[in-house]
């Protein structure tokens, strides 16, 4: 009986290896360390939820040591719970990293208008794109503050420049995140170093809803030199306690024409415009793909650009960060992100679309773009195929691994049995 329970321990033994060898491969916690998240500024725990605040995205920050060389990885964020059915979700672009580095990857998760206030997971998938994969479940409390007024856009006309002893019109939308309905709001423009303001009072903005303000009129004092001005933007909300602020610049050109060319003649203000990848693959209703695009100002004045994009609602959806307007200042390079996602129903192929640049609503340069497009489930059997080929071949290597035990142990009972049968009992001795 001892060499049956050395052989069953030792076969125990064998077995324990070759099965935690055959599950070893692909991410684990062990493979990342110091992870730490934040959404909406706002730092979340694994174990603890923490209340965001409710906008239109939800800025998601992941930041981390990797433990390990790969040369593959991706990072993706999908909020879990929201009852409709679309995926809030976001995925980074394919990265490298080494073993002993920190690394963090930006994501944004566009939020319906006036999602469920609620207990929600946030859910990150660290991802080597052949299946296997890590995540981490962080519980978070989306709700809104009862006050919370934020300004969402402001139209200059003119919307770069204008000469003294001239009007500035501008138009203030807001939007009321907020739990509460707000009363009396007050939105006020502002030139401090012209002593120039102009004020407008919003009844009412109810919750969850945008309003613009009437057009706000300031004349540029006649006197006023040449320069680049700072206008201020303020909206005072909850009676006078809460305070939203954003600060522009804007150029005004003096009487004394010092804008212009003191020889007489015109010249015209140079823009480079450039694209660095105009080519991008993305996955149907999976992420998406940015394009940067950099504006420099070579002229003797600040400019305002607008980018517009045309040619993609059919097939997928767009925005432009940090906004689709943009004041460079004279010698001054600045940069605009196009984001692109193709929608869920987005068929595979390739899909053209145009980036416009525009100043003073000339258009300095249209900009060809073009999408890859890969079906979702295609793409979605393309990673799964290798992942279910290492599946296969784990599962069929712990098959043969029983087996043999099962034989073993089999052909063990068998060989102690044997043993047991030829050697006789004392005085069992038969006699015919």
């Amino acid at each position: 009986m001892k060499k049956w329970k050395n052989f069953t321990v030792f076969m125990f033994f064998l077995v324990s290896v070759l099965v935690s060898t055959g599950f070893a491969s692909g991410l684990s916690q062990a493979d990342f360390s110091n992870v730490k998240l934040e959404a909406n500024d706002v730092e979340l725990d694994e174990n603890i939820p923490r209340s965001v605040r409710v906008t239109d995205e939800m800025e998601v920050l992941i930041v981390f040591d990797s433990n390990v060389n790969l040369s593959d990885l991706q990072v993706e964020a999908v909020l879990r719970g929201y009852d409709h059915d679309d995926v809030i979700e976001d995925i980074s672009d394919v990265f490298e990293v080494k073993a002993g580095n920190r690394y963090d990857a930006k994501l944004v998760l566009n939020l319906p208008q006036r999602v469920e206030q609620g207990r929600y997971d946030l859910k990150i998938r660290f991802d080597d794109r052949v299946g296997v994969t890590y995540a981490i479940n962080y519980p978070l409390d989306i709700g809104a503050d009862r006050h919370a007024v934020a300004i969402k856009d402001v139209i200059f006309d003119p919307d770069e420049k204008q000469k003294a002893n001239r009007a500035i019109l501008t138009k203030v939308r807001i939007k009321n995140y907020g739990e509460k309905d707000e009363d009396g709001v007050k939105v006020k423009v502002s030139v401090p170093e012209l002593g120039l303001s102009a004020s407008d009072y919003i009844d009412e903005i109810e919750s969850g809803d945008s309003v613009t303000s009437s057009e706000l009129y300031m004349r540029i004092p006649k006197e006023a030199e040449t320069g680049n001005y700072e206008v201020v933007v303020s909206v005072e909300y909850d009676d006078g306690d809460e305070v939203e602020k954003e600060r522009f610049t804007y150029r005004v050109i003096g009487e004394d024409g010092s804008a212009g060319s003191s020889s007489g003649t015109s010249t015209t203000p140079r823009t480079v415009i450039t694209v660095s990848q105009e080519t991008q693959q993305a996955t149907a209703g999976v992420g998406g793909v940015v394009y940067p695009i950099t504006i420099t100002n070579e002229g003797s004045e600040a400019r305002t650009y607008s980018v517009e994009i045309e040619g993609v609602d059919d097939w997928g959806t767009t925005r432009v960060t940090p906004s689709n307007l943009v004041i460079v200042d004279e010698g001054e390079t600045k940069s605009l992100y196009v984001y692109v996602s193709a929608k869920d129903s987005a068929s595979a192929g390739d899909y053209m679309f145009s980036a416009t640049v525009k100043s003073d609503d000339t258009v300095l340069k249209q900009i060809p773009l073009k999408t890859s497009v890969s079906a979702a489930a295609q793409s979605s059997s393309r990673l799964l195929s290798r992942a279910t080929l290492k599946k296969a071949l784990e599962v069929g290597l712990i098959t043969f691994v029983v087996l043999l035990v099962i034989l073993g142990l089999i052909i063990g009972f068998n060989k102690l049995r044997g043993e047991e049968v030829e050697e006789p009992e004392e005085g069992s001795e038969k006699y015919y």
